[in-house]
């Protein structure tokens, strides 16, 4: 039981040091890659230090070994959609899938330790029931993070493709190119879909073809109006067709549909009402009403 004490207590430390250095590793590397710009533009001389952080020079390299052993063990099937999932959901913390089936790992074994240091405490004949309780929430809140993280992006996508549409084609339309176009959007506008338009537009000006960048996008975001709308602009720039009639029928095309979704969000609003006026809101009512008549018969029939 003390191993397993100290156990736990080692995963509780990795895994704070861990997401500690994850959520703030990327503001020291950016602190030292400025600190050494200034002190190459001052013209200082000396040794070069190593600025790395712990997290860069001994646990994360372990993490990715232990991520490729496990990775080689793992359904490519469950790895590929791993991969989509965390494409999906930008990419959270910069974790590769290597790095993500670790977490999943540790989290488990986290869970699980617990549930056995709790098992003794615990009286009656269920307590192995909360042990296995404890490892499926182990092995469940990865997954149920990763999808809310993947219904966040996702939602705010949708709300913001039709005004980016919006300002790409107006800028079309005034006489900017395509990828110009692009490069106004990313700067006048902010949120997931422009960090997923200026990661496309980075592509095009490294030698990836047009046609292939806009399909990544698609890809990459998983929603169907993006898809939509960058097959839309494969097919124009196929046949030749205007990109500003293309991008106005789609902006269209959009809004129509955000309206529909809304208009039957709306007529599901009551139906999703009834359970809670039934259940909370007219046993309330019904007790305001017609306690008091209920008191006045009782005291009628008691004399």
């Amino acid at each position: 039981m003390l191993l397993l004490q100290w156990l736990l207590f080692l995963l509780l430390w990795m895994g704070f040091y861990q997401g500690s250095s994850i959520l703030l590793g990327s503001n020291l590397h950016i602190r030292s890659r400025v600190h050494g710009l200034r002190s190459h533009a001052k013209g200082e001389i000396g040794e070069e230090k190593d600025n790395s952080t712990f997290h860069q020079r001994v646990t994360r390299p372990i993490i990715l070994q232990m991520g490729r052993k496990l990775s080689s063990i793992a359904p490519i099937r469950w790895k590929t959609m791993l991969q989509v999932q965390l494409r999906h959901a930008g990419s959270p913390f910069g974790l590769s899938v290597n790095e993500w089936i670790v977490w999943n790992l540790l989290i488990f074994i986290l869970f699980s330790g617990l549930s056995i240091l709790i098992v003794p405490y615990l009286p009656g004949t269920s307590t192995w029931l909360v042990a296995l309780g404890l490892a499926g929430l182990g092995l469940a809140i990865p997954h149920v993070y990763l999808k809310r993280l993947i219904d966040q992006r996702q939602l705010f996508i949708r709300k913001g493709l039709p005004d980016l549409l919006d300002l790409l084609t107006v800028s079309v339309e005034a006489g900017l190119g395509f990828d110009q176009a692009m490069g106004k959007v990313v700067e006048k506008t902010t949120g997931p879909l422009a960090d997923e338009f200026r990661l496309t537009l980075q592509e095009v000006q490294m030698g990836k073809s047009r046609r292939e960048a806009l399909r990544d996008l698609g890809l990459r975001t998983g929603v169907e109006g993006v898809i939509n709308f960058t097959n839309a602009l494969i097919q124009a720039d196929k046949l030749g067709v205007s990109l500003g009639n293309v991008l106005r029928v789609q902006s269209d095309d959009i809004r129509r549909k955000r309206r529909q979704e809304a208009e039957e969000k709306a007529m599901k609003a009551p139906i999703k009402l009834l359970f809670p006026l039934i259940f909370f809101i007219f046993p309330s009512l019904f007790i305001i009403i017609l306690g008091p008549a209920a008191i006045n018969i009782i005291d009628v029939l008691l004399k």
